[in-house]
């Protein structure tokens, strides 16, 4: 096996992830035109989706088995900080001793500086966090974008791209990156059942990280390599 981890140009990998970009946009750009323009249509539109999990009777739970909302934390605590934080040193220590320097640098150019959009993000719009219904999450930041769906989004597919460049199967190459998707998925959704986020901070978290792993990606070689010695 070729030992440069970057032995295959990112443009095929990153297919699944311009597709889910797209999508992700087409569904913000429907979500905002369903809701109109009114601020008070809007709020109105996206409290039926956080109320759409929730007892009528108590607002407080889920509705369904117990076992439906300890799954739904569960999923969300993916997203979490100690969660991302441990996936991200553990990761950069296997990729130190299995790949180098350069494999890790990327690894950490695209989760480190997606972090810092996010918070960048969130100070920039301020938007509150919901009240619709009580919040089965302690949170301590503002709203939009979700920084559960960015940055899972980014740690995830940021794993999923670099691994996928290692291999040459093509239905694994595949597998690592639509999983990370499905997960970032699962992850973004359960923040809305959470009541801690409105469903166009979720869409608006996808996007911002897809968009972010896609370019970093695009340009791993001038980000790695730098401008040429003469």
């Amino acid at each position: 096996m070729n030992d440069n981890p970057f032995e295959d140009s990112p443009p095929a990998s990153l297919r699944p992830v311009a597709i889910a970009l797209c999508i992700t946009g087409i569904a913000w750009l429907a979500f905002e035109g369903m809701a109109s323009l009114h601020t008070v249509e809007r709020i109105a539109f996206e409290r039926s989706w956080i109320e759409f999990l929730r007892d009528p009777q108590n607002p407080g739970k889920m509705i369904g088995p117990e076992l439906f909302e300890e799954s739904v934390r569960d999923l969300s605590a993916l997203g979490g900080y100690v969660v991302v934080s441990t996936v991200i040193v553990c990761f950069a220590t296997f990729g130190a001793l299995s790949y180098g320097r350069p494999f890790v640098r990327l690894f950490l150019i695209s989760v480190l500086g997606g972090y810092g959009c996010s918070m960048l993000l969130k100070l920039a719009f301020d938007r509150d966090r919901p009240s619709v219904v009580p919040h089965l999450s302690h949170v301590a930041t503002k709203s939009f974008p979700s920084s559960h769906a960015m940055v899972s989004s980014i740690v995830y597919l940021s794993i999923g791209l670099l691994l996928a460049q290692r291999v040459r199967d093509t239905r694994i190459r595949a597998l690592l990156v639509v999983v990370p998707l499905c997960l970032t998925g699962l992850v973004g959704s359960s923040r809305i059942a959470m009541g801690v986020h409105y469903p166009t901070d979720v869409l608006a978290g996808w996007a911002a990280g897809l968009l972010w792993v896609l370019v970093v990606f695009s340009l791993q070689s001038v980000i790695l390599r730098g401008p040429q010695k003469r």
